[in-house]
């Protein structure tokens, strides 16, 4: 099942998220940046700033700073700053969801964008039992993670669709996505 997993996320990274953020310009905002698996993609003409609560000492490019910061509070930037918000496996670990994407539109500028590859729950209800089953010991094992994870309904008072692909893995699926930015909440 883990090999599995990885080739899955791999798929939707090269596919999908890889060549995404690659294209981007302009200031970015990358929470939970983890070893910056990440930072190779974006390009020299954009400026990033990545935050994680756990401090990781990495090389990273001219163009990003990294911040050791935990983002469940206030984010530490003006209104309206950034281009795009970027993140991989971060809001599964994330309990106040809804705080932390209210922060995200918040700092985001206007038709700004959220792009980012989650775990989410499973539409199937055997396998999303088995995820609320399972949930404790992902979290004790997995930094926290939470494979019961229902982002939508937060992400859609503050944000619209523009791209959605999901990948089903059983009891523990994906989400790609990337969300517009509401002008008004």
């Amino acid at each position: 099942m883990i090999k599995s997993s990885k080739r899955k996320i791999e798929f939707l990274k090269k596919e999908y998220f890889n060549i995404t953020v690659s294209q981007l310009t302009g200031n970015i905002l990358e929470l939970g940046y983890d070893q910056g698996d990440n930072f190779k993609y974006y390009n020299s003409s954009c400026n990033v700033i990545a935050i994680d609560k756990k401090k990781v000492n990495i090389n990273t490019e001219n163009n990003i700073n990294v911040i050791q910061k935990d983002v469940v509070d206030k984010l530490p930037f003006n209104n309206n700053y950034f281009d795009y918000v970027v993140f991989t496996f971060f809001l599964c670990t994330i309990t106040d969801k809804e705080n932390v994407i209210k922060e995200i539109h918040r700092v985001l500028k206007k038709n700004g964008q959220i792009i980012y590859l989650e775990h989410v729950a499973s539409n199937s209800s055997i396998y999303h039992l088995t995820q609320i089953f399972l949930s404790p010991i992902t979290k004790t094992i997995f930094n926290n993670c939470s494979l019961n994870n229902r982002i939508r309904p937060f992400l859609e008072k503050y944000f619209k669709i523009k791209e959605i692909e999901e990948i089903e893995n059983y009891i523990e699926p994906y989400e790609f996505g990337i969300w517009l930015k509401k002008h008004s909440t």
